[in-house]
């Protein structure tokens, strides 16, 4: 079954007529890999990982039998098991990572052991590689590793997201709900990890999903500070309504450059008039305005959002109403609502600041 030259193990037609070049499922690899390509063996495939690489790894570790499952170009629990196997039975590093020693070793070792069903260090059986199954799995998981969309973690977006945060948020580690994992999020996903026992990285694999859905889960403490800040965010809530309404009430006015009244606005022009009606005096122009305020990272209700449109630097700006939503006075359309997650305005966004 192999044949050995010059430290190059070759494998048979026969063993890999059906494993090396079978038809690519191109949903789960992006592309087949050319007949008689090697391994490379610079790769580092490791959980996660989706692509024609590891229908390579698969077809590999199947010809020497550490790999019975399907060859679908995903890095799932039973391709990592196999991995994990193999590096036992040939003293390579044990962590279920294929990268360029253990491909260099299936490719160019001339002392490869084929695996026998008793010599395997787990069961691994026929089928699919699941991957809502593999990162649900219990056994190992607190060291999942890899880009699989079911495993969140700081850069990620989406609606997994935000129903995560929208947990945190309910019991008080989180503010700010946006579907976007930012440096805040795994701030408060690790105070959560902390206080209920859980490996405190920052990420939210199985243990961590699975806490966050318990019956019962523990409620952040409120510090001294936090209970001040409430206090004082109750206080403001009033005026930042009242302050909204007056800004909702001007929706229609038109748009005139340099227009501070009623008759016509500018988007400047409409900010400081909106908060002149609350005995707020703000600056006249967009850049006195980015200069002058605070910069937030967490926006709420009042806040001034920024964008660079014409030219470069903030050149426009509007009131922040929540929800990603803001109000402004725009060239083409006069006062009206926008939505932060437009991609117009998405892409021009530089920030908020509060007065």
């Amino acid at each position: 079954m192999k044949t050995k030259t010059k430290g190059t193990l070759l494998l048979s037609a026969a063993m890999l007529g059906t494993v090396m070049y079978m038809p690519l499922n191109q949903e789960k690899a992006l592309a087949a890999p050319k007949k008689g390509a090697p391994l490379d063996h610079s790769w580092l495939l490791q959980f996660g990982r989706t692509d024609a690489q590891v229908m390579q790894l698969q077809s590999y570790l199947k010809a020497f039998h550490y790999y019975d499952g399907a060859i679908d170009g995903f890095f799932g629990l039973l391709t990592r098991q196999a991995v994990t196997s193999y590096q036992r039975n040939h003293a390579l590093k044990s962590d279920g990572v294929a990268g360029p020693e253990t491909s260099r070793h299936l490719r160019l070792s001339t002392e490869i052991r084929f695996a026998s069903q008793e010599e395997r260090t787990v069961t691994i059986q026929q089928g699919e590689n699941n991957p809502e199954q593999a990162l649900i799995a219990s056994a190992h998981s607190p060291s999942l590793k890899g880009s699989s969309a079911q495993l969140l973690k700081e850069g990620v977006k989406g609606p997994a997201v935000k129903k995560a945060q929208q947990v945190l948020a309910d019991y008080g580690y989180y503010q700010g709900v946006d579907g976007i994992f930012g440096p805040r999020t795994t701030a408060a996903v690790k105070h959560f990890q902390q206080a209920h026992g859980l490996q405190v990285d920052g990420m939210i694999g199985p243990e961590t999903k699975k806490a966050l859905k318990a019956p019962q889960v523990k409620a952040a403490a409120v510090s001294a500070e936090q209970e001040e800040q409430q206090v004082e965010q109750q206080v403001e809530q009033p005026v930042q309504d009242s302050l909204i309404q007056t800004a909702l009430s001007l929706q229609g006015v038109p748009y005139a450059w340099g227009g501070t009244s009623t008759a016509g606005f500018d988007c400047s022009g409409f900010i400081q008039y909106v908060f002149r009606q609350h005995n707020k005096q703000l600056p006249r122009t967009t850049r006195e305005l980015f200069r002058s305020g605070q910069s937030v990272s967490q926006l709420k209700t009042g806040d001034l959002v920024f964008f660079s449109t014409a030219q470069s630097g903030p050149s426009h700006a509007g009131i922040y109403l929540g929800n990603r939503q803001f109000i402004h006075a725009g060239s083409s359309t006069g006062v009206t609502v926008s939505s932060l997650d437009q991609p117009y305005w998405a892409h021009r966004y530089l920030g908020g600041k509060r007065f």
